[in-house]
């Protein structure tokens, strides 16, 4: 664990203060079926990438070395698995950003509607 993820009392903290909302629906069929054709280490890889995408709270930085860090493989592991993932239609690249498909349906959903809900209430009459 990070020192900037460790709370006051030395304990580690699930969620960062940026962090409004890391969590998103699992789809375990979908997943399950969807990866059939990966091997396990390239399933596992896009496990990881999805929830460092959501946990971003959008695309991720394509940035090799800076990845294969916050998985714990060798960068020449990554590549490999990268270059099979976005091949496979699994990621794309979009400005130098790593996204997936689903993520950002969702993640634009969940931002349409947390500005809606904002909108909804800034229009509430106040009470007296």
């Amino acid at each position: 664990m990070h020192a900037q993820d460790m709370a006051q009392d030395g304990r580690g903290s699930k969620r960062k203060p940026h962090q409004a909302d890391p969590w998103y629906k699992r789809y375990a069929r979908d997943f399950y079926d969807d990866t059939r054709e990966l091997k396990l280490d390239e399933r596992g890889a896009y496990n990881d990438i999805i929830d460092l995408i959501y946990m971003a709270g959008g695309p991720i930085k394509d940035d090799d070395q800076a990845i294969a860090h916050r998985m714990h493989v060798n960068v020449r592991i990554w590549q490999r698995i990268r270059k099979r993932l976005l091949a496979g239609g699994f990621l794309f690249i979009t400005r130098g950003y790593l996204h997936n498909k689903r993520a950002k349906e969702v993640l634009a959903t969940r931002e349409s509607e947390r500005a809606s809900m904002g909108h909804r209430g800034a229009q509430r009459p106040m009470v007296q």
